[in-house]
């Protein structure tokens, strides 16, 4: 799966941008990794049988620190 590049932008964004997954957990694996573990545990609690899960909090802090280390290595 790719995604296909930016247009119309300075060569500085397109530097950050990655095109495929491989290229994304070579140049940004902080930010692949985060995003990762957010989205097992959302799938995860998918999964449960229980409506109730007491770790919905750890969800909000995963999806946290994933969004804000995206940001920070867009800087």
């Amino acid at each position: 799966m790719y995604i296909t590049p930016p247009v119309n932008v300075s060569d500085k964004v397109k530097q950050k941008f990655c095109t495929s997954i491989p290229e994304c957990s070579m140049n940004h694996p902080e930010v692949i990794r985060d995003w990762t573990e957010f989205f097992e545990r959302v799938d995860s609690f998918q999964h449960s049988s229980s409506r109730f899960d007491p770790d919905k909090d750890v969800i909000v802090a995963l999806l946290w620190k994933a969004h804000t280390t995206s940001i920070l290595r867009g800087e």
